[in-house]
C-alpha cells in the first residue's frame, strides 16, 4: 500500500512538474504578446499613415525603417499565437470520476497528514468528456491543494460530481478561513496575492486548463465559513450525436 502511494504520488508530481513548467511558460508567452500586441499594431498604423503623407527623404526614410521594425514585433505576436496552437494537448475520451479517483489516494493522504477530512462523492454513472487526463489532474490537485492551505486541523474538503443536462460538474467545497468578498475577481489572476493570501499560479493554472477543455469555473465564498469552486465542462459531443439518434 505504501509503495503504491509513493509510485502514484510520484508519477503525479513528475507529470506535474512538466505539465506546470509547459503551462507556465505558454502563460507568459501570451502575456508578453498580449502587452507587445497593441503598441505594435498602434506603431504599425501610424507609421504607415505618416508614409502616406509629404515627409522631408531623410524623415520618410527614418520613418518606414521603424514600420519594418514593428511589422517585425507583429509577426512575432502572430507566430508567439501560432507556437501556442502547435503545443495544445492531445484530447481523449475520459471519464471525470475515473480522473478525481486517480487524484484521490494522493491527496487524501496530504489531507490525512494535516487531519482534515476529506470527503469523495461520485455520480453513479460515467461523465465522459473530451479531455486531456493529466491536465485536468494536474487542475483538480491545484484546487485541492488550495482548499488544503486554507483549511485548519478538523475542517473539511469534500468533491461531488454529477451531470446536469448537457454539461458535467464537479464541485470542491472547504470549511476553510474563506475569501473576501474584494480578492475573488483576481484570484484566478497569477500570482497574485495580498498581506494576507497568497495565490501563486496554482488557481491561474486550473482556470486556464478548465478553459482549453471549453469549461468554466466559478468561486463562492465566506469568510470564516469556507470557499466552493465549481467546476462545468461539456460533455463530449460524439455523446450527445449519438444519443439523438436512439
Amino acid at each position: 500500500m505504501e509503495k503504491d502511494y509513493r509510485d502514484r504520488l510520484e508519477e503525479l508530481n513528475r507529470g506535474m512538474e512538466t505539465l506546470v513548467a509547459e503551462r507556465t511558460m505558454s502563460m507568459m508567452a501570451l502575456t508578453i504578446a498580449d502587452k507587445i500586441r497593441n503598441p505594435a499594431v498602434v506603431l504599425g498604423m501610424t507609421c504607415r499613415r505618416l508614409l502616406t503623407e509629404e515627409l522631408p527623404e531623410k524623415l520618410k526614410v527614418t520613418v518606414a525603417s521603424i514600420c519594418q521594425e514593428a511589422e517585425k514585433l507583429e509577426n512575432i505576436v502572430a507566430d508567439f499565437g501560432e507556437l501556442l496552437k502547435i503545443r495544445k494537448s492531445v484530447f481523449g475520451y475520459e471519464d471525470i470520476n475515473a480522473i478525481v479517483k486517480e487524484v484521490e489516494p494522493v491527496f487524501a493522504r496530504e489531507a490525512g497528514m494535516k487531519e482534515v477530512r476529506f470527503s469523495l462523492t461520485l455520480s453513479p454513472e460515467p461523465l465522459r468528456i473530451n479531455a486531456q487526463k493529466n491536465l485536468l489532474k494536474v487542475a483538480i490537485l491545484n484546487l485541492l491543494r488550495n482548499s488544503l492551505d486554507a483549511t485548519s486541523e478538523g475542517g473539511l474538503i469534500a468533491i461531488e460530481t454529477e451531470r446536469t443536462n448537457n454539461s458535467v460538474g464537479l464541485t470542491i467545497t472547504d470549511t476553510g478561513k474563506g475569501i473576501p468578498k474584494e480578492y475573488l475577481e483576481r484570484i484566478f489572476d497569477p500570482f497574485f496575492s495580498t498581506k494576507e493570501h497568497r495565490f501563486g499560479i496554482g488557481l491561474s493554472l486550473a482556470k486556464e486548463v478548465i478553459s482549453e477543455h471549453m469549461g468554466e469555473i466559478k468561486v463562492e465564498s465566506e469568510v470564516g465559513k469556507g470557499t466552493t469552486f465549481r467546476i462545468m465542462l461539456p460533455i463530449r459531443w460524439m455523446e450527445k450525436r449519438d444519443s439523438l439518434r436512439e
